[in-house]
């Protein structure tokens, strides 16, 4: 079937059915461009002519072949739409318009009578955002949005009698429900956001693990950027919602910049100034991860880290606003090199990842912006081991050495860093301890005592400490443990010994334990496997 081209003017341009007494908000649509006519919603009547809704002007445009006409009803009262979105014809004489300003669903004749209302209770109850409506049969059924519910209504229209004027100030400003005022900021972004200028719903659903820059929050610091009743941000304090959006400069995800005669998504200024605006602390530049210039970054892909926007998105993002998940987002720089095959490490009911040790804001350049340089010093390594932190300072391995700076971590942490290396891959720990006990020489047997020890049921094996299944340093001796400062030897000295036995037998088994190194060096010396 061919399409024709309706020659319909803008509803702007469109005579009125019935010119209506002047009042404050005559013809107050008439000052915006994006008022000239925007026909959102149309329905085809049994006699071939259309009925047409323009939301922006709250007008309804009557057209036949040859002619057109409209009525509007723009306002805040009962008998006006503020934002109409819905439309449908409930019968041959009754349409229905869903406002989803004013959060009701209203009821006109063809001439613009307004023949009452109802909410989503069927009475006065408020929508939270109804999109849609539709008639099926003697029902009508509306969509809301911000509910997430698709409701259902039999409708009776009972005419309203005509309140007198006198009361129309006191009784029937119905903008003043504190339904439509809570939320009002977010419907009349949304109103154009929904799709007649352009779709961004997604700004708006509360997906699992999607996140947006919350609004409606108080600013902790003065700006010259515009904010909501009671100094609150709003969209509009980063966005230019009617207006041509500045010239300034972008960021590419590498710290590429460049200019541009108009800034994207209409936003107020470049970023990170738009950011600092409200979040100046961010932007101490021995603090913050985003201040990083050239030169200290030749073994990552970025040339440089100077903008906010490189790690953070401001809608459906990731938990603290970020682009990715946090290990994705830092190896998009620092590469998959800097995440061993250790990590992450699974712990409860999250995991060990980049931001568990490292905060990007409000901490040291120096110490590799470790949570434990922050504001807060939080504890890093002895948040999780608890139980090494009686042990610094006292055990050899763990005495503090004065030039732990060298380490570029703070504090107290930087000894573990002396056998432990998180981004490095996990070393074997014989080479690592023969790496300072440089005079001796592995002498452990290198038997897979895996299998062997299944099989030994009933024996306390538990807490035998093995590496990959076979014998190392650490099986015998704890650089951490206090309980035997002496050789470092493990209290559960019989596990071990029950170990042993599975070969070796018992007999003799206590000289044996204590003289295993020199045994084995003995028998390496003579070439005994």
């Amino acid at each position: 079937k061919a399409w024709t081209e309706v020659p319909i003017k803008s509803s702007a341009d469109i005579p009125k059915k019935k010119q209506e007494k002047e009042h404050y908000f005559s013809n107050w649509q008439d000052q915006f461009l994006v008022a000239r006519g925007s026909y959102f919603r149309g329905l085809v009547m049994p006699d071939q002519s259309l009925l047409l809704l323009d939301t922006i002007r709250a007008a309804v445009i009557t057209y036949d072949s040859d002619h057109a006409e409209k009525w509007e009803s723009w306002g805040f009262r009962k008998g006006n739409l503020l934002f109409p979105k819905g439309f449908a014809m409930l019968n041959s004489n009754v349409l229905a318009i869903s406002d989803v300003g004013l959060k009701l669903i209203s009821f006109f004749d063809h001439e613009g009578r307004y023949l009452g209302s109802l909410g989503a209770d069927g009475g006065e109850q408020r929508f939270g955002y109804p999109l849609d409506i539709a008639v099926v049969g003697n029902t009508l059924v509306s969509v809301d949005f911000f509910a997430n519910k698709l409701l259902a209504f039999q409708v009776e229209i009972k005419p309203e009698k005509k309140t007198k004027v006198s009361l129309l100030e006191i009784q029937e400003n119905i903008f003043r429900h504190p339904d439509v005022v809570k939320y009002f900021s977010e419907t009349r972004c949304l109103n154009c956001h929904d799709g007649l200028e352009t779709y961004t719903l997604e700004r708006f659903l509360n997906i699992k693990e999607r996140y947006n820059h919350p609004i409606h929050v108080d600013v902790k610091q003065k700006t010259d950027l515009p904010l909501w009743s009671g100094g609150k941000v709003d969209c509009f304090s980063c966005h230019h919602p009617h207006h041509e959006a500045p010239a300034g400069k972008t960021v590419g995800q590498f710290g590429n910049v460049q200019s541009v005669t108009k800034l994207p998504y209409q936003f107020r200024k470049s970023i990170p100034e738009l950011c600092l605006e409200c979040h100046s602390e961010k932007g101490l530049k021995d603090q913050n991860h985003f201040q990083i210039k050239r030169g200290r970054l030749a073994k990552v892909k970025a040339n440089q880290v100077i903008s906010c926007d490189q790690c953070h998105k401001m809608h459906q993002s990731h938990l603290h606003l970020l682009k990715k998940e946090v290990i994705g987002l830092c190896t998009t720089c620092h590469g998959s090199s800097q995440v061993p095959q250790s990590h992450p490490i699974p712990y409860g009911d999250t995991e060990v990842a980049c931001l568990f040790c490292h905060t990007t804001h409000d901490a040291k350049k120096e110490f590799h912006f470790s949570r434990a340089s922050g504001k807060a010093a939080q504890e890093v390594c002895l948040g999780c081991h608890q139980d090494k932190k009686e042990t610094i300072g006292l055990v050899a391995h763990l005495k503090i050495d004065p030039k732990q700076e060298a380490y570029a971590w703070p504090g107290e942490e930087a000894v573990c860093l002396k056998c432990h290396h998180p981004h490095d891959k996990k070393p074997h720990t014989t080479e690592l301890c023969l790496s300072c006990h440089k005079g001796r020489k592995s002498t452990h047997h290198e038997k897979n005592l895996a299998p062997l020890l299944k099989q030994a049921e009933g024996q306390s094996l538990k807490n035998l400490t093995l590496e990959e299944g076979r014998i190392s340093c650490a099986t015998c001796h704890d650089p951490h443990n206090l309980a035997n400062i002496e050789k470092y030897l493990r209290p559960r000295q019989e596990d071990i010994k029950v170990a042993c036995r599975r070969c070796h037998g018992n007999e003799g088994i206590d000289q044996r334990f204590k003289d295993y190194h020199k045994r084995q060096k003995k028998r390496q010396q003579v070439g005994t496997p």
